[in-house]
């Protein structure tokens, strides 16, 4: 994320009451498979293409993730970098379709996952990436549509999986459309939970020159972990108004077999120096967590 994202953010908040995020409605979530990531240039690398760089996440790079969804295997994982394969961060552009996995195995149908009915978030997607939606498992499959993380999209599981040597993939209602995506990309999310007093013990200190720097520093702390979480940026820093901002994070990997980890809201507050017209500097306001679950949801708490 550049810096002049962030100064953009922070001055949006100074006499503007910046439109809330450009998140497109809830906040989404989990891990699966097949991305659809910009390049540098702005252009949109389709993760179906075999010969895509390998940026995006195939399942088989990151399939040591904690995720049983390997999205290497959707070949076109796009987003399969969630798990960290990708060098920035886990971020999903990378755009490899690495599923040979999907097209030369033909799998075979898994008694595995959510069960039918079970709302779904897109996670471990990157802010400027969105997921692949198939006519059927694998890469190989027409996309049927993409969704961006935190989209306000309904998207619920079937109760149907099918199985590759090294992806599993969910069938799913996207909107009302059935279409399959990888798990990896795919999960319940949790109730929501305030964890702010937790955060500010963690901390070095609650006070950074910009958003980004800040919610960095929450989410590493949270990813203290052996082997150590990938973190996604979901959501840009942005200024909910001229007190303060927010950025969302995906911090996926746990060593959990039921929490495959968290997403994290960052509140803060915009400061000013006295005699100053800009934001100078922030502070955390709140930090609220949304378990992402690696299998199941009930009641707001993974199975």
């Amino acid at each position: 994320m550049t810096s002049n994202r962030t100064i953009i953010s922070l001055l949006l908040a100074v006499g503007l009451a910046a439109s809330a995020c450009g998140s497109t409605g809830e906040e989404a979530t989990p891990a699966s498979v097949d991305v659809t990531v910009l390049s540098d240039d702005g252009t949109s690398d389709d993760p179906s293409s075999d010969d895509s760089s390998g940026d995006e996440a195939t399942g088989d790079a990151d399939s040591g993730d904690a995720e049983p969804d390997d999205a290497g295997s959707d070949g076109g994982g796009e987003p399969d970098e969630v798990d960290g394969s990708d060098d920035d961060g886990g971020n999903a552009d990378s755009n490899t379709d690495s599923d040979e996995a999907d097209g030369a195995d033909e799998g075979s149908p898994l008694d595995f996952g959510p069960t039918a009915g079970t709302p779904l978030d897109v996670v471990g997607v990157r802010s400027d990436d969105t997921l692949n939606f198939r006519s059927g498992p694998g890469t190989q499959n027409e996309v049927l549509t993409t969704v961006a993380p935190r989209a306000a999209v309904d998207i619920t599981a079937t109760g149907e999986a099918w199985q590759f040597e090294t992806s599993i993939w969910w069938k799913v209602t996207v909107d009302g459309q059935e279409a399959w995506a990888n798990q990896r990309f795919l999960a319940p999310l949790g109730n929501v939970i305030d964890i702010t007093d937790d955060v500010r013990a963690s901390i070095s200190s609650d006070r950074a020159d910009t958003i980004e720097e800040l919610a960095m520093r929450v989410a590493e702390s949270r990813a203290d972990t052996d082997p150590a979480p990938s973190i996604v940026v979901i959501g840009e820093p942005e200024a909910l108004d001229a007190i303060g901002g927010r950025m969302v994070i995906d911090v996926l990997g746990f060593p959990d077999d039921s929490v495959h980890g968290e997403r994290l809201v960052i509140t803060v507050t915009f400061g000013r120096e006295e005699g100053s017209d800009t934001v100078d500097f922030v502070t955390l306001d709140r930090v609220d967590a949304l378990a992402v679950c690696a299998r199941g949801l009930s009641d707001g708490l993974c199975l």
